[in-house]
């Protein structure tokens, strides 16, 4: 029986996982990035498994090409942040589908993980997505539960879901090889969440509660986007503890305090 072909367009470490498992039941044929988004560690992963990488840009004719050529029974989706062309979705000969780090209908969009934390979730879901031309605009494959903790940042919540995706994504490539039923949500349920940028990272103590300011340092990551304060034109990065210790810095209730002028 030949394997299923599979293309996988990825810039987040979420596909690491999702290549290593689906490497025993499918043939991953192609991967796709963006140039400018693909960091050192993850272009140094994604060579590990010895598979053609491409790049999505301004001009896909050789791309969209390279895809017919492989004749993809599924394009998945895994962390990618530009909008793929419909005319490459419809390359794959049974269903292109997303990885999407957010509940169906109320989470779509960008930073969904993020926002689920700011917003003071008790769980947070992961869904997988059929895709159109729209962004997260396709129905419900399926999705996933996940409790956490109130001491869980976002950096550990993206560690729990990347090691819990490459199931759901396997469940869902079968529900589509046996077309199972999916979930249609109307475009007035559906609720989408903007991309957060470093601005997002400021914390506002004077007109947030305590658990407001809490949710908000969680909702950070330290290696992209940490939490900072401003006083008297000195900027202090809020981490948490495990952070490397520096001689200039201080910790107060449970946090690191890095100061950096401003």
């Amino acid at each position: 029986m030949l394997k299923n072909k599979v293309i996988i367009f990825t810039n987040n470490e979420r596909s690491i996982n999702i290549i290593k498992n689906l490497k025993k039941t499918f043939k991953v044929k192609l991967i796709v990035s963006i140039k400018k988004n693909l960091n050192k560690k993850l272009l140094f992963e994604i060579k590990k498994f010895k598979i053609p990488i491409r790049y999505l840009g301004k001009n896909n004719k050789k791309l969209y090409n390279d895809i017919k050529f492989i004749n993809p029974n599924f394009i998945i989706c895994a962390g990618f942040t530009k909008l793929i062309p419909k005319k490459i979705l419809d390359l794959a000969n049974i269903s292109a589908i997303n990885l999407h780090g957010g509940r169906v209908p109320s989470y779509l969009g960008a930073s969904t993980l993020n926002w689920q934390i700011i917003n003071n979730e008790k769980n947070i879901y992961i869904s997988v997505l059929k895709m159109n031309s729209e962004i997260d605009g396709g129905p419900l494959i399926v999705e996933k539960k996940i409790k956490i903790r109130k001491d869980d940042y976002i950096d550990s919540i993206k560690k729990k879901i990347n090691l819990l995706f490459p199931k759901l994504c396997l469940m869902a490539l079968k529900q589509q090889i046996n077309k199972v039923k999916m979930t249609y949500y109307p475009m007035k349920q559906k609720i989408y969440w903007r991309q957060r940028n470093k601005n997002d990272s400021k914390i506002d103590f004077i007109n947030s509660s305590l658990l407001e300011t809490y949710n908000q340092i969680r909702a950070c990551s330290p290696h992209e986007y940490p939490a900072f304060m401003i006083i008297k034109n000195i900027k202090y990065l809020l981490l948490k503890p495990k952070s490397k210790i520096l001689n200039q810095d201080i910790q107060i209730k449970g946090l690191l305090l890095r100061k950096i002028v401003y």
